[in-house]
């Protein structure tokens, strides 16, 4: 898809992991920063707090399984960036290895951990479907990149709900 164009190189530099992105305009800043709590430090803080908030309610195993969950989520993913090799989509972008959507599979779980602890924050939701979209916008991901982090994401939910609910 040529439309679809990295803006901004497949290196990680470690100051992208704590400080949200600024983009060349303001639109682009602006969905940058919509997408910076699925980040994985913030999305591991968040997750986090969750989890210590169902501890602190005697929920401990809830709490344990959020986290594992995550954890098992970018474990996943990363296996699967490592090992996957696809196609590059068009000669001059770097997208052979964004398969599967990170920042998808943690708004999702993100999201979910947060209504499990504070169903206030069922809200959250809201903000972690616009991710995918503001992913593709920004040029960060294909569509495909960002249907296989939700489908991630949705299989780990739906496991974990699946085990609590087991005797």
């Amino acid at each position: 898809m040529p439309w679809l164009r990295p803006s901004h190189p497949r290196l990680i530099h470690l100051h992208t992991l704590v400080v949200p992105e600024t983009r060349h305009t303001l639109g682009g800043t602006l969905v940058g920063l919509w997408t910076f709590p699925a980040s994985p430090v913030v999305s591991a803080l968040l997750v986090g707090s969750a989890a210590l908030a169902l501890d602190r309610r005697a929920r401990r195993r809830e709490a344990v399984s959020w986290c594992a969950v995550w954890v098992v989520g970018n474990a996943i993913e990363l296996a699967t960036k490592l090992s996957l090799s696809r196609p590059r989509l068009d000669a001059v972008s770097g997208f052979d290895n964004s398969f599967p959507s990170g920042h998808t599979l943690r708004a999702f779980l993100v999201a979910a951990a947060l209504a499990a602890a504070w169903p206030r924050l069922r809200v959250a939701y809201l903000w972690a479907l616009g991710v995918p979209f503001a992913l593709v916008v920004l040029g960060d991901h294909t569509p495909t990149d960002v249907v296989g982090g939700a489908l991630l994401a949705s299989a780990l939910i739906a496991a974990r709900f699946r085990t609590s609910a087991a005797p």
